[in-house]
């Protein structure tokens, strides 16, 4: 009887102690288009490497942020990025281009292997934004395509995407950026198409 009560003593005590943070939802990009399969082009026997993605230093970590008009930005307190923007979009991109098979082989960053291509990208913009009684993401993100041998930039690009959101919230926000950004990856790879004629 005494272990008991020494127990349930404990325990109490214990439960006390407990930091009770609220719940964080996290979040991920998911492609959900189907990416076409290229036509053969001069690519088709070259190699590509898809370079780290880099951005403004708020796309670089997992904090969820918003904008409310057009200054002032705020960070989600109950939601976050399962992964940095910047590097989930990256993914996508490498994602993207292996199934596109324009070019014979595509690697990522962390490859040592040489690649005859080297495929550039910089986050401009990534951000859900809050007026009045709307929400919209916008995403924009600028590309730049290099010879490696000649260290010579074949062609560079900035595309943009603007979705309105459903549902006033970060998981509405997730899912309109989600749009948004298949919708950039779907002109990228028209253009790297038309890049490789």
């Amino acid at each position: 009887m005494k272990h008991f009560i020494f127990l349930f003593t404990s325990l109490f005590i214990l439960s006390g102690c407990v930091d009770k943070q609220p719940h964080v939802s996290e979040y991920v990009l998911q492609k959900q288009l189907q990416i076409p399969q290229a036509k053969q082009t001069q690519c088709f026997e070259k190699s590509l490497k898809v370079a780290r993605s880099y951005g403004s230093s708020l796309y670089m970590k997992e904090d969820m942020l918003y904008g409310v008009n057009q200054y002032q930005i705020e960070t989600f307190t109950k939601s976050k990025w399962a992964i940095a923007p910047a590097k989930a979009i990256n993914a996508q991109i490498v994602d993207m281009l292996r199934e596109m098979k324009l070019f014979s082989t595509v690697h990522s960053s962390k490859s040592l292997s040489y690649s005859d291509y080297i495929l550039e990208s910089n986050v401009d913009e990534f951000l859900q934004y809050f007026s009045q009684d709307d929400s919209y993401v916008k995403v924009t993100v600028s590309f730049a395509l290099i010879d490696h041998k000649n260290v010579k930039t074949v062609a560079a690009k900035s595309f943009s995407a603007q979705v309105n959101v459903d549902e006033l919230n970060a998981k509405g926000g997730v899912e309109a950026l989600n749009k948004a950004l298949d919708e950039i990856l779907l002109e990228v790879s028209k253009w790297l198409g038309e890049v490789c004629v």
